[in-house]
């Protein structure tokens, strides 16, 4: 079973645990649902809706989850991060708005992909590696806050930052161009007057 699919599975019961509502709507309407989609999502494709009874024992459905310890280990995994992040409460939103949840699902897929780069981990597996007390609480905090501290440099070399962007027409901002392809140019009149504000980040 590939790790996206088993977070999609898993997740609802965990979510449930920490106090996300199990009912108020339709269940693909949940954040119950939402976040384990969008984190099952991350490798770009979205597992469908979630059955039922993955709330109750979502072993009844994927018994490949595995049972005993491999459901500790879920729970304790789950716990340890809500823990790190100062336990944050449940959100008291019903579900995410569309555009909301893309820009999130955005952000959860070049997260994992920058965290998940041979040096990025090479790197933690050094720094840890001399702890004594890797796992405990206070090691996963001060991993956490290592991380925090290197978010800047990791979007730096993966090439995320900023983009500075310049209004004007099609032949201001792109002189070096005196014949516009006709798909340029329809770009142009179809975007001219559809576009106002900041875009999605508000």
């Amino acid at each position: 079973m590939r790790h996206e699919y088993a977070t999609h599975r898993a997740l609802p019961q965990l979510l449930a645990r920490l106090g996300y509502p199990q009912s108020g709507g339709r269940l693909a309407r949940l954040l119950l649902a939402q976040v384990p989609q969008l984190l099952g999502g991350h490798h770009g494709r979205y597992p469908e809706g979630i059955d039922p009874r993955d709330l109750q024992d979502p072993l009844s459905v994927t018994r490949e989850l595995g049972a005993g310890a491999w459901a500790e280990q879920r729970w304790e995994h789950v716990a340890a991060l809500h823990e790190v992040l100062g336990g944050p409460a449940v959100p008291a939103c019903g579900a995410l708005p569309v555009e909301v949840a893309v820009v999130i699902a955005g952000m959860v897929i070049v997260s994992d992909w920058i965290a998940s780069q041979e040096h990025v981990i090479l790197r933690q597996q050094i720094r840890l590696a001399g702890q004594a007390d890797v796992g405990s609480r206070a090691s996963l905090a001060g991993h956490a806050r290592a991380l925090m501290r290197g978010v800047p440099d990791l979007l730096g070399e993966a090439g995320l930052g900023w983009a500075a962007l310049r209004s004007g027409t099609f032949a201001e901002l792109f002189p070096e161009i005196a014949r516009p392809y006709g798909l340029q140019k329809s770009v142009e009149a179809g975007l001219s007057g559809a576009i106002d504000g900041r875009g999605s980040w508000w």
